[in-house]
Protein backbone atom coordinates (compact mmCIF):
# COMPACT_ATOMS: atom_id res chain seq x y z
CA UNK A 1 0.00 0.00 0.00
CA UNK A 2 1.25 3.45 -0.91
CA UNK A 3 0.57 5.34 2.36
CA UNK A 4 1.19 8.80 0.01
CA UNK A 5 -2.09 8.03 -2.06
CA UNK A 6 -4.78 9.50 -0.10
CA UNK A 7 -7.68 9.40 -1.34
CA UNK A 8 -9.95 11.60 0.97
CA UNK A 9 -13.72 11.08 0.70
CA UNK A 10 -15.88 14.09 2.20
CA UNK A 11 -19.36 13.28 3.43
CA UNK A 12 -22.29 15.22 2.12
CA UNK A 13 -23.58 14.16 5.96
CA UNK A 14 -22.43 13.86 9.22
CA UNK A 15 -21.02 11.61 11.84
CA UNK A 16 -21.87 10.69 15.40
CA UNK A 17 -19.13 9.63 17.13
CA UNK A 18 -19.65 8.37 21.12
CA UNK A 19 -17.19 10.12 23.41
CA UNK A 20 -18.81 9.46 26.65
CA UNK A 21 -17.02 6.03 27.13
CA UNK A 22 -17.65 2.04 26.16
CA UNK A 23 -21.01 2.29 24.60
CA UNK A 24 -23.62 -0.57 24.42
CA UNK A 25 -21.31 -1.89 21.49
CA UNK A 26 -18.80 -2.28 23.65
CA UNK A 27 -16.59 0.24 21.96
CA UNK A 28 -14.53 3.25 23.45
CA UNK A 29 -14.66 5.98 20.92
CA UNK A 30 -17.39 4.37 18.49
CA UNK A 31 -19.09 6.02 15.55
CA UNK A 32 -22.35 5.36 13.91
CA UNK A 33 -22.61 4.54 10.08
CA UNK A 34 -24.78 2.85 7.91
CA UNK A 35 -24.10 -0.89 6.54
CA UNK A 36 -24.76 0.26 2.68
CA UNK A 37 -22.15 3.53 3.62
CA UNK A 38 -19.40 1.01 5.04
CA UNK A 39 -19.81 -1.32 2.14
CA UNK A 40 -18.84 1.04 -0.12
CA UNK A 41 -15.84 2.04 1.60
CA UNK A 42 -14.99 -1.34 1.80
CA UNK A 43 -15.20 -1.55 -2.23
CA UNK A 44 -12.96 2.13 -2.63
CA UNK A 45 -10.82 0.30 0.19
CA UNK A 46 -10.12 -3.13 -2.13
CA UNK A 47 -9.47 -1.20 -5.22
CA UNK A 48 -7.76 1.88 -3.96
CA UNK A 49 -3.67 1.10 -4.33
CA UNK A 50 -3.29 3.88 -0.99
CA UNK A 51 -4.93 4.49 1.81
CA UNK A 52 -8.33 5.33 1.99
CA UNK A 53 -10.33 8.13 4.47
CA UNK A 54 -13.21 9.27 5.00
CA UNK A 55 -14.45 12.96 6.33
CA UNK A 56 -17.30 14.38 7.89
CA UNK A 57 -18.87 16.96 10.26
CA UNK A 58 -19.03 15.83 13.60
CA UNK A 59 -22.74 15.42 14.56
CA UNK A 60 -24.24 16.59 17.88
CA UNK A 61 -26.37 13.32 18.49
CA UNK A 62 -26.87 9.69 17.04
CA UNK A 63 -29.47 9.24 13.55
CA UNK A 64 -32.32 7.46 14.92
CA UNK A 65 -34.70 8.68 11.97
CA UNK A 66 -33.21 8.55 8.73
CA UNK A 67 -30.19 5.43 8.96
CA UNK A 68 -32.55 2.30 9.40
CA UNK A 69 -29.01 0.09 8.68
CA UNK A 70 -27.33 2.20 11.43
CA UNK A 71 -24.32 -0.02 13.44
CA UNK A 72 -21.54 1.54 15.90
CA UNK A 73 -18.14 0.64 15.06
CA UNK A 74 -14.83 0.50 16.35
CA UNK A 75 -13.18 3.24 14.11
CA UNK A 76 -9.62 1.47 14.54
CA UNK A 77 -10.96 -1.64 13.52
CA UNK A 78 -12.51 -0.26 10.09
CA UNK A 79 -10.15 -0.83 6.56
CA UNK A 80 -10.63 2.90 6.25
CA UNK A 81 -9.91 5.91 8.16
CA UNK A 82 -12.48 8.23 9.85
CA UNK A 83 -11.97 12.09 10.49
CA UNK A 84 -14.13 14.08 11.82
CA UNK A 85 -14.47 18.05 11.46
CA UNK A 86 -16.60 20.53 13.53
CA UNK A 87 -17.30 22.59 9.55
CA UNK A 88 -15.65 21.12 6.50
CA UNK A 89 -14.65 24.70 5.12
CA UNK A 90 -12.21 25.57 8.05
CA UNK A 91 -8.51 25.59 8.34
CA UNK A 92 -8.47 22.66 10.37
CA UNK A 93 -10.04 20.83 6.78
CA UNK A 94 -7.76 22.28 4.71
CA UNK A 95 -4.96 21.56 6.92
CA UNK A 96 -5.61 18.06 7.33
CA UNK A 97 -5.92 17.47 3.40
CA UNK A 98 -2.46 18.55 2.40
CA UNK A 99 -0.97 15.87 0.75
CA UNK A 100 -3.82 14.18 -0.78
CA UNK A 101 -3.66 12.68 -3.87
CA UNK A 102 -7.22 13.35 -4.77
CA UNK A 103 -10.38 14.31 -2.74
CA UNK A 104 -14.01 13.76 -3.10
CA UNK A 105 -16.56 16.06 -2.76
CA UNK A 106 -20.06 16.12 -2.71
CA UNK A 107 -22.96 19.12 -4.05
CA UNK A 108 -23.56 20.00 -0.51
CA UNK A 109 -23.91 23.50 0.47
CA UNK A 110 -21.50 22.75 3.27
CA UNK A 111 -18.87 22.42 0.60
CA UNK A 112 -19.52 25.29 -1.59
CA UNK A 113 -15.59 26.91 -2.17
CA UNK A 114 -13.98 23.06 -2.16
CA UNK A 115 -13.27 22.62 -5.20
CA UNK A 116 -11.63 26.25 -5.38
CA UNK A 117 -10.07 26.05 -2.44
CA UNK A 118 -8.31 22.54 -3.48
CA UNK A 119 -7.22 23.87 -6.66
CA UNK A 120 -5.27 26.42 -5.43
CA UNK A 121 -3.76 24.17 -3.26
CA UNK A 122 -2.65 21.73 -5.92
CA UNK A 123 -4.82 18.89 -4.75
CA UNK A 124 -7.12 16.65 -7.69
CA UNK A 125 -10.86 16.70 -6.65
CA UNK A 126 -13.98 15.75 -8.15
CA UNK A 127 -17.57 15.64 -6.89
CA UNK A 128 -19.91 13.13 -6.24
CA UNK A 129 -23.32 14.47 -7.65
CA UNK A 130 -26.68 12.82 -6.84
CA UNK A 131 -29.84 15.29 -7.22
CA UNK A 132 -30.79 17.69 -10.08
CA UNK A 133 -32.40 21.23 -9.24
CA UNK A 134 -35.49 19.45 -9.98
CA UNK A 135 -35.26 16.85 -7.61
CA UNK A 136 -34.56 19.32 -4.54
CA UNK A 137 -36.84 21.10 -5.32
CA UNK A 138 -39.24 18.44 -5.00
CA UNK A 139 -38.11 16.95 -1.68
CA UNK A 140 -38.68 20.19 -0.25
CA UNK A 141 -42.35 20.57 -1.60
CA UNK A 142 -43.12 16.91 -0.12
CA UNK A 143 -41.87 17.44 3.00
CA UNK A 144 -44.50 17.43 6.00
CA UNK A 145 -42.67 19.20 8.03
CA UNK A 146 -42.21 22.41 6.44
CA UNK A 147 -45.19 25.31 6.25
CA UNK A 148 -45.99 26.91 3.11
CA UNK A 149 -43.96 29.84 3.75
CA UNK A 150 -40.64 27.76 5.00
CA UNK A 151 -41.15 25.30 1.70
CA UNK A 152 -41.27 29.48 -0.58
CA UNK A 153 -38.01 30.29 1.22
CA UNK A 154 -36.59 26.95 0.95
CA UNK A 155 -37.49 26.78 -2.89
CA UNK A 156 -36.08 30.42 -3.30
CA UNK A 157 -32.65 30.00 -1.90
CA UNK A 158 -31.87 26.75 -3.32
CA UNK A 159 -32.21 28.28 -6.91
CA UNK A 160 -29.36 30.65 -5.57
CA UNK A 161 -27.31 27.77 -4.71
CA UNK A 162 -27.65 26.02 -7.19
CA UNK A 163 -25.85 28.77 -9.09
CA UNK A 164 -22.96 28.72 -6.64
CA UNK A 165 -23.02 24.73 -7.12
CA UNK A 166 -22.38 24.94 -10.66
CA UNK A 167 -19.60 27.53 -10.78
CA UNK A 168 -18.16 24.99 -7.71
CA UNK A 169 -18.45 22.04 -9.58
CA UNK A 170 -16.93 23.42 -12.97
CA UNK A 171 -13.71 23.94 -11.15
CA UNK A 172 -13.68 19.86 -9.95
CA UNK A 173 -11.42 18.19 -12.47
CA UNK A 174 -14.40 15.35 -12.65
CA UNK A 175 -17.57 14.48 -11.83
CA UNK A 176 -19.18 10.83 -10.93
CA UNK A 177 -23.10 11.40 -11.67
CA UNK A 178 -25.55 9.17 -9.77
CA UNK A 179 -28.68 8.92 -12.12
CA UNK A 180 -29.49 10.19 -15.16
CA UNK A 181 -31.02 13.25 -13.85
CA UNK A 182 -27.96 14.73 -12.29
CA UNK A 183 -26.01 13.64 -15.23
CA UNK A 184 -28.06 15.44 -17.60
CA UNK A 185 -27.94 18.55 -15.84
CA UNK A 186 -24.26 19.00 -15.07
CA UNK A 187 -22.28 17.07 -18.19
CA UNK A 188 -22.41 20.33 -19.65
CA UNK A 189 -20.65 22.12 -16.42
CA UNK A 190 -17.95 19.83 -16.18
CA UNK A 191 -17.02 17.60 -19.31
CA UNK A 192 -14.67 15.21 -17.25
CA UNK A 193 -18.36 13.70 -15.92
CA UNK A 194 -19.52 9.60 -15.72
CA UNK A 195 -23.00 8.49 -15.33
CA UNK A 196 -23.31 5.29 -12.51
CA UNK A 197 -25.93 3.99 -10.97
CA UNK A 198 -26.30 3.24 -7.19
CA UNK A 199 -26.46 -0.05 -6.15
CA UNK A 200 -25.54 -2.79 -3.69
CA UNK A 201 -25.87 -5.44 -5.68
CA UNK A 202 -22.78 -7.75 -6.52
CA UNK A 203 -22.68 -9.88 -9.47
CA UNK A 204 -23.29 -13.01 -7.06
CA UNK A 205 -26.90 -12.04 -6.09
CA UNK A 206 -28.43 -11.30 -9.25
CA UNK A 207 -31.11 -13.32 -10.45
CA UNK A 208 -29.93 -16.86 -11.71
CA UNK A 209 -31.24 -18.56 -15.06
CA UNK A 210 -33.20 -20.88 -12.42
CA UNK A 211 -34.73 -18.48 -10.88
CA UNK A 212 -36.15 -16.48 -13.73
CA UNK A 213 -37.14 -20.04 -15.16
CA UNK A 214 -39.11 -20.33 -12.15
CA UNK A 215 -40.76 -17.14 -12.20
CA UNK A 216 -41.70 -18.30 -15.81
CA UNK A 217 -43.06 -21.17 -14.86
CA UNK A 218 -45.61 -19.05 -11.82
CA UNK A 219 -46.42 -16.60 -13.88
CA UNK A 220 -47.40 -18.54 -17.45
CA UNK A 221 -49.69 -20.80 -14.89
CA UNK A 222 -53.32 -19.75 -16.22
CA UNK A 223 -54.28 -19.03 -12.82
CA UNK A 224 -51.73 -17.12 -11.90
CA UNK A 225 -51.89 -14.13 -9.43
CA UNK A 226 -49.46 -11.14 -9.55
CA UNK A 227 -46.95 -11.21 -6.49
CA UNK A 228 -46.26 -7.65 -6.18
CA UNK A 229 -43.69 -5.91 -3.99
CA UNK A 230 -42.75 -2.31 -2.69
CA UNK A 231 -39.45 -1.71 -0.52
CA UNK A 232 -38.43 1.45 0.61
CA UNK A 233 -39.32 4.19 3.29
CA UNK A 234 -42.66 4.98 4.03
CA UNK A 235 -42.93 8.73 3.45
CA UNK A 236 -44.65 10.70 0.42
CA UNK A 237 -41.59 11.07 -1.72
CA UNK A 238 -41.76 7.54 -2.16
CA UNK A 239 -45.34 7.30 -3.07
CA UNK A 240 -46.04 4.89 0.02
CA UNK A 241 -49.68 6.79 -0.05
CA UNK A 242 -50.48 5.53 -3.38
CA UNK A 243 -50.07 2.00 -2.49
CA UNK A 244 -53.16 0.92 -1.00
CA UNK A 245 -55.05 3.04 -3.48
CA UNK A 246 -53.08 1.03 -6.02
CA UNK A 247 -54.01 -2.11 -4.33
CA UNK A 248 -57.90 -1.43 -3.90
CA UNK A 249 -57.72 -0.60 -8.46
CA UNK A 250 -56.25 -3.81 -8.67
CA UNK A 251 -59.12 -5.43 -6.96
CA UNK A 252 -61.95 -3.75 -8.93
CA UNK A 253 -60.13 -4.54 -12.42
CA UNK A 254 -60.31 -8.24 -10.90
CA UNK A 255 -56.65 -8.54 -10.95
CA UNK A 256 -55.37 -11.57 -8.80
CA UNK A 257 -52.38 -10.23 -6.68
CA UNK A 258 -50.92 -9.88 -3.63
CA UNK A 259 -48.22 -7.03 -2.38
CA UNK A 260 -45.91 -7.33 0.07
CA UNK A 261 -44.92 -3.32 1.26
CA UNK A 262 -41.16 -4.25 2.65
CA UNK A 263 -39.77 -0.73 4.60
CA UNK A 264 -40.70 1.62 7.30
CA UNK A 265 -41.57 5.32 7.61
CA UNK A 266 -44.33 7.49 9.41
CA UNK A 267 -46.79 6.52 7.09
CA UNK A 268 -46.80 2.94 8.14
CA UNK A 269 -49.43 3.34 10.74
CA UNK A 270 -51.97 5.04 7.96
CA UNK A 271 -50.72 2.38 5.43
CA UNK A 272 -52.24 -0.31 7.79
CA UNK A 273 -55.35 1.47 8.80
CA UNK A 274 -56.32 1.87 5.03
CA UNK A 275 -55.57 -1.80 4.14
CA UNK A 276 -58.33 -2.35 7.50
CA UNK A 277 -60.81 -0.23 6.50
CA UNK A 278 -60.43 -1.66 2.96
CA UNK A 279 -60.36 -5.40 4.21
CA UNK A 280 -57.34 -6.09 2.04
CA UNK A 281 -55.61 -7.89 5.06
CA UNK A 282 -55.89 -10.90 2.86
CA UNK A 283 -53.66 -9.56 -0.47
CA UNK A 284 -51.65 -6.36 1.23
CA UNK A 285 -49.31 -6.75 4.03
CA UNK A 286 -46.63 -4.91 5.62
CA UNK A 287 -43.42 -6.47 5.84
CA UNK A 288 -41.33 -4.12 7.88
CA UNK A 289 -37.37 -3.98 7.09
CA UNK A 290 -35.76 -6.93 5.68
CA UNK A 291 -31.52 -7.10 6.25
CA UNK A 292 -30.56 -6.52 2.51
CA UNK A 293 -29.29 -9.60 1.11
CA UNK A 294 -32.48 -11.55 2.57
CA UNK A 295 -34.78 -8.72 0.61
CA UNK A 296 -32.53 -9.61 -2.45
CA UNK A 297 -33.51 -13.58 -2.16
CA UNK A 298 -37.11 -12.65 -1.23
CA UNK A 299 -37.43 -10.54 -4.68
CA UNK A 300 -35.36 -12.98 -6.86
CA UNK A 301 -37.93 -15.91 -5.50
CA UNK A 302 -41.07 -14.69 -4.49
CA UNK A 303 -41.86 -11.10 -6.63
CA UNK A 304 -42.65 -11.12 -10.05
CA UNK A 305 -43.52 -7.41 -10.35
CA UNK A 306 -42.08 -4.23 -8.68
CA UNK A 307 -44.30 -1.09 -8.02
CA UNK A 308 -42.51 2.24 -7.70
CA UNK A 309 -45.03 5.19 -7.45
CA UNK A 310 -41.72 7.73 -6.64
CA UNK A 311 -43.06 11.18 -6.27
CA UNK A 312 -39.43 12.65 -6.66
CA UNK A 313 -36.38 12.07 -9.26
CA UNK A 314 -33.82 10.53 -7.08
CA UNK A 315 -31.33 8.48 -8.58
CA UNK A 316 -32.73 5.42 -6.11
CA UNK A 317 -30.38 2.14 -5.88
CA UNK A 318 -34.08 0.82 -5.70
CA UNK A 319 -33.98 0.34 -9.05
CA UNK A 320 -30.95 -1.28 -9.93
CA UNK A 321 -31.44 -3.89 -7.20
CA UNK A 322 -34.92 -5.27 -7.88
CA UNK A 323 -33.79 -5.34 -11.60
CA UNK A 324 -30.86 -7.60 -10.60
CA UNK A 325 -33.54 -9.63 -8.91
CA UNK A 326 -35.18 -10.33 -12.47
CA UNK A 327 -37.96 -8.01 -11.24
CA UNK A 328 -39.34 -5.58 -13.61
CA UNK A 329 -40.55 -2.45 -12.59
CA UNK A 330 -43.55 -0.18 -12.86
CA UNK A 331 -43.24 3.40 -11.56
CA UNK A 332 -43.84 6.52 -11.83
CA UNK A 333 -42.23 8.29 -14.79
CA UNK A 334 -40.15 10.51 -12.50
CA UNK A 335 -36.84 11.27 -14.45
CA UNK A 336 -34.77 8.79 -12.52
CA UNK A 337 -36.46 5.89 -13.17
CA UNK A 338 -37.78 7.20 -16.68
CA UNK A 339 -34.03 8.13 -17.82
CA UNK A 340 -33.25 4.28 -17.30
CA UNK A 341 -36.20 3.54 -18.99
CA UNK A 342 -34.36 4.75 -22.27
CA UNK A 343 -31.41 3.15 -22.30
CA UNK A 344 -32.81 0.09 -21.44
CA UNK A 345 -36.84 -2.03 -21.64
CA UNK A 346 -36.81 -2.97 -18.14
CA UNK A 347 -39.74 -1.70 -16.85
CA UNK A 348 -42.69 0.09 -17.55
CA UNK A 349 -43.74 4.11 -16.85
CA UNK A 350 -47.49 5.68 -16.20
CA UNK A 351 -48.09 9.35 -15.52
CA UNK A 352 -46.73 10.50 -11.72
CA UNK A 353 -49.80 10.34 -9.05
CA UNK A 354 -51.74 7.79 -11.71
CA UNK A 355 -52.62 5.09 -9.08
CA UNK A 356 -55.33 3.80 -11.94
CA UNK A 357 -52.67 3.75 -14.81
CA UNK A 358 -50.55 1.90 -12.61
CA UNK A 359 -53.55 -0.61 -11.66
CA UNK A 360 -54.04 -0.52 -15.51
CA UNK A 361 -50.62 -1.67 -16.76
CA UNK A 362 -50.31 -4.55 -14.12
CA UNK A 363 -53.82 -5.70 -15.61
CA UNK A 364 -52.28 -4.98 -19.20
CA UNK A 365 -49.11 -7.60 -18.46
CA UNK A 366 -51.09 -9.61 -16.57
CA UNK A 367 -53.00 -10.29 -20.19
CA UNK A 368 -49.33 -10.16 -22.04
CA UNK A 369 -46.95 -12.28 -20.17
CA UNK A 370 -44.61 -12.96 -22.26
CA UNK A 371 -43.57 -9.57 -22.55
CA UNK A 372 -43.69 -9.44 -19.03
CA UNK A 373 -41.53 -12.58 -18.95
CA UNK A 374 -39.15 -10.72 -21.94
CA UNK A 375 -39.19 -7.48 -19.59
CA UNK A 376 -37.67 -9.64 -16.64
CA UNK A 377 -35.02 -10.96 -18.63
CA UNK A 378 -33.64 -7.15 -19.78
CA UNK A 379 -34.10 -6.34 -16.11
CA UNK A 380 -31.56 -9.13 -15.28
CA UNK A 381 -29.52 -8.49 -18.16
CA UNK A 382 -28.96 -4.68 -17.42
CA UNK A 383 -28.38 -5.20 -13.93
CA UNK A 384 -25.45 -7.61 -14.41
CA UNK A 385 -23.92 -4.58 -16.57
CA UNK A 386 -24.27 -2.28 -13.63
CA UNK A 387 -22.93 -4.65 -10.34
CA UNK A 388 -21.41 -3.42 -7.26
CA UNK A 389 -18.07 -4.14 -8.64
CA UNK A 390 -18.25 -3.14 -11.99
CA UNK A 391 -19.91 0.09 -10.95
CA UNK A 392 -16.92 1.07 -8.06
CA UNK A 393 -14.09 -0.16 -10.96
CA UNK A 394 -15.36 2.37 -13.04
CA UNK A 395 -15.55 4.92 -10.59
CA UNK A 396 -11.89 4.50 -9.22
CA UNK A 397 -10.60 3.80 -12.42
CA UNK A 398 -11.76 7.44 -12.79
CA UNK A 399 -10.20 8.66 -9.46
CA UNK A 400 -6.66 6.97 -10.41
CA UNK A 401 -7.32 8.69 -14.12
CA UNK A 402 -7.74 11.69 -12.52
CA UNK A 403 -4.89 11.64 -9.81
CA UNK A 404 -2.39 10.27 -12.08
CA UNK A 405 -1.90 7.02 -10.15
Amino acid sequence: MNENARLVIILPASIYQDLSGINSAGFNGAVQLSKKFITGMEAYCSRWPGVVECMAERAAEPDTKNMMDAVWCNSDELPFRVKLVSKIMSPETFSYLKGAAIVVGAQDKRMFGLHARLRVMGIPSISATEYNLKCRLEIIKHNPELSIVKKAYRMVREYYHDHQLSEDLHLARGLQCNGVPTYNEYEAVNKNCILYFDTRTSAEMCASSEQLISRDLRIFDKNCQVNLAFSGRLIEIKGAQFLVPFAAELRRLRVPFTLKIFGDGHLKESIQQEIDDLELNDQVKLMGVLPFKDLMVELSNNIDLFVAPHIQSDPSCTYLETLAAGVPIVGFDNEAWQGILDRALVGWSVPINDVLALAEKVQELYKDRWNWSNIARSAADFARQHTYEKTFDRRVAHLRQIASI
